[in-house]
């Protein structure tokens, strides 16, 4: 039929059908986004009771002093490979993304193990030294082998948000923050670990999550290796990482300066404020 004066064309009906789906989308997986990183983010403060507790202010601080360790290994380790996905995602068909997704996440795993091996064989006369109130053993090989998961995790979330799948990559962030919680409930209330118990919570819940990310990485790509996706991984990457370290040391090296002139009593106290002063960041994404 021929249009009615007052009729808006096809096409503009059409534009802002689309605009309209556009922005639904968008709605619902900023709030998802939010729901999941504000569980992942928020666990420390939930737990914050639990901590002061059961756990000394000593042990604390050498939690506090550990995280921060694992925070800048985890960096050096990820090699920040999950900004090559981010890059390379939609100029890439199908096929090579399940190349690239497979070349980085072995190369983020490779990285990873090399430095843990010889951090944890060869790092024990500086890290005694650095932290002279840590047990090297298992203290800070814990907070090593940690660092070593950060990776695979870090490319799955990029790659899940990268696809706009926003229920998988909240399930995802939300199911390493369960198990965790459950983990230290169960150190911390039902062995009383105290320190320690946090420590290897946070150990096992990067493990569990990080094993099952690069297993869905890996099988899901079930591509091959690329060498010239390696050799761009790491040109883009390298000043990615330095502005990861810098970031890291502007916000968590307070820790290793403190620890180095008062007791981790203090660090721990310190730590606490801290957390609690920095509640607004939880719903900061």
């Amino acid at each position: 039929r021929r249009a009615a004066p007052g009729d808006a064309p096809a096409s503009m009906n059409s534009e802002s059908e689309q605009s309209y789906d556009f922005l639904k989308n968008i709605s619902k997986n900023s709030v998802i986004y939010i729901l999941g990183d504000f569980l992942s983010k928020g666990i420390n403060f939930l737990l914050i009771p639990l901590y002061t507790s059961l756990v000394s202010t000593n042990d604390y601080g050498a939690v506090s002093v550990l995280t921060s360790l694992t925070s800048f290994l985890a960096i050096i380790f990820s090699f920040q490979l999950s900004s090559v996905i981010t890059i390379f995602y939609y100029k890439l068909d199908q096929a090579e993304r399940k190349r690239l997704i497979y070349t980085v996440t072995l190369l983020s795993l490779l990285i990873s193990l090399v430095f843990a091996a010889l951090l944890a064989l060869l790092g024990r006369g500086f890290f005694v030294q650095f932290l002279q109130d840590i047990p090297f053993i298992p203290y800070i090989v814990l907070a090593i082998c940690t660092a070593i998961f950060y990776g695979p995790i870090d490319i799955l979330k990029a790659n899940l948000r990268i696809q706009e799948k926003s229920v998988l990559y909240a399930l995802l962030v939300s199911s390493q923050a369960i198990i965790q919680v459950a983990f230290t409930l169960f150190f911390l209330v039902r062995l009383e670990m105290g320190g320690l118990g946090i420590v290897l919570a946070i150990f096992l819940a990067y493990l569990v999550t990080g094993l099952a990310s690069a297993g869905v990485l890996l099988y899901g790509s079930g591509g091959g290796i690329s060498a010239a996706y390696l050799q761009e991984a790491v040109v883009i990457s390298a000043p990615i990482v330095l502005h990861m370290l810098s970031h890291w040391g502007l916000n968590l090296m307070d820790r290793f300066i403190l620890q180095s002139f008062v007791p981790l009593s203090q660090v721990g106290i310190y730590q606490l404020g801290y957390q609690v002063g920095m509640i607004y960041q939880v719903l900061i994404i």
